[in-house]
C-alpha cells in the first residue's frame, strides 16, 4: 500500500513541475533541490560510515551500505535533472504555446495551426 501512495506522490510532484502556475512550479522545484541534496547528503554519510569501517563488516552491514551509496546516488541525480530540468515556461504568456496544451485534440488542433500552408 505504501508504494502505491509513494508513487501517487511522485505523479503530482512531476505534474506540479510542469504546471503552468509559478507558485507550484517554484515549490515543487525547491523540493526536488531538496531532495537531491538530502539523497547526496546520504550518499556520503555512507561512504563516511564505509570509510571508517574500512568498508570490512561481520555481516551484511557493509552490503547495504554498498548498495545504498548508488542507490541513493541515482536518487540524488533523478530529483537534480528534474529541479534543473527545465520543464515548462511560467513566464511565458501565451496560452497557446504547445507547453500549454492539455489534450489530444487540442493538439492536433494546434498541428493543423502550425502547418497550414498559403496556397
Amino acid at each position: 500500500m505504501s508504494i502505491i501512495v509513494w508513487a501517487i506522490l511522485l505523479i503530482a510532484f512531476i505534474w506540479a513541475l510542469t504546471l503552468g502556475h509559478p507558485i507550484a512550479w517554484y515549490l515543487a522545484q525547491v523540493l526536488a533541490v531538496v531532495l537531491a541534496l538530502v539523497a547526496t547528503a546520504a550518499a556520503l554519510g555512507l561512504l563516511a560510515v564505509g570509510h571508517n569501517a574500512h568498508w570490512t563488516s561481520d555481516g551484511p552491514g557493509m552490503l547495504l551500505i554498498m548498495i545504498g551509496i548508488p542507490i541513493c546516488g541515482v536518487i540524488a541525480w533523478f530529483f537534480a535533472v528534474l529541479a534543473f530540468t527545465p520543464t515548462t515556461s511560467v513566464e511565458d504568456p501565451n496560452r497557446e504555446a504547445p507547453s500549454r496544451v492539455r489534450s489530444l485534440a487540442q493538439a492536433w488542433e494546434r498541428y493543423k495551426v502550425l502547418t497550414k500552408r498559403p496556397h
